[in-house]
């Protein structure tokens, strides 16, 4: 008897205020469809592997403009430590240098 009790007076106090009511439910509804979109993006980025064949041989191209101060290369060059240091384990190349 208690629950009935307790719908009948949620439903008298939803009536008495429906701004409350209106605010809660849009609050609810932004809460779950935000984390639901979150989820998915997470889902689809992170979780779920690369829907092609062997995905970690990806390509960077890097364009340099050093009039506006954009000449970083998106890859170590060869004469850098890391490229030096790191073998590659591959046979195909990962970074590809062109002239200049």
């Amino acid at each position: 008897m208690n629950l009935i009790s307790n719908i009948n007076y949620s439903i008298r106090q939803i009536l008495k205020q429906p701004g409350f009511a209106v605010a809660v439910v849009l609050t609810l509804a932004l809460g779950i469809g935000a984390n639901s979109a979150i989820f998915s993006m997470i889902n689809g980025i992170m979780l779920q592997p690369l829907p092609y064949p062997d995905g970690e041989d990806l390509v960077v191209i890097h364009n340099a403009y050093p009039k506006n101060g954009l000449d970083t290369p998106a890859c170590p060059s060869p004469t850098t430590s890391i490229a030096a240091t790191a073998p590659i384990r591959s046979s195909r190349p990962r970074c590809s240098h062109g002239p200049g």
